[in-house]
């Protein structure tokens, strides 16, 4: 990734959490909570929800912003595979990235590391921090220039992969 905004360019604090208070609704539900001898309590809730779906708050701007919809959103990359329904999903979401002239092979293996990038990209959709900020790496043969270092350190972070060991095998190949 590159051009990342300096964080001494967002508004400040107290604006944005006015904002956010301003937007920020709440809707009353019910919940089930997955706690032994609780399976069939439902509990009567309050859960956040924004007067206006699909905004995001441009904290360099601060403003709400409404994110553009691609004209290819719609489009289907795949037609002819048993799983065509969930891939084409997966590149409208950017979760699976297929450059431009580029034709998909869903029959062909995938890596870890591509693997694990598509993973985190379905899980979160922001950065959780400061991607700039030095970071010491986790493994010998992934380093802050890695094209991978990024998606590795925080699927670490998320204790999604084990850093017990001194390499994580980014190129090799998943097996069912």
């Amino acid at each position: 990734m590159e051009n990342w905004p300096e964080p001494e360019s967002a508004v400040d604090k107290e604006k944005a959490l006015e904002d956010y208070k301003n937007e920020l609704d709440v809707d009353l539900s019910y919940a089930t909570h997955d706690q032994p001898g609780d399976t069939d309590t439902y509990h009567l809730i309050y859960q956040p929800a924004y007067q206006t779906n699909g905004l995001y708050y441009d904290a360099t701007a601060g403003d709400w912003v409404e994110p553009q919809q691609s004209d290819s959103s719609t489009e289907e990359v795949i037609t002819d595979h048993w799983a065509a329904d969930e891939i084409n999903y997966m590149v409208q979401s950017d979760i699976l990235s297929v450059d431009e002239g580029e034709e998909l092979k869903p029959n062909e293996a995938v890596s870890k590391g591509t693997a694990l990038e598509m993973l985190m990209k379905s899980m979160e959709s922001f950065y959780p921090s400061d991607p700039t900020q030095d970071q010491t790496a986790t493994f010998e043969n992934i380093q802050s220039d890695h094209p991978s270092f990024q998606v590795v350190e925080r699927a670490v972070r998320s204790g999604i992969i084990d850093a017990e060991e001194d390499t994580f095998p980014v190129n090799d190949t998943l097996t069912r």
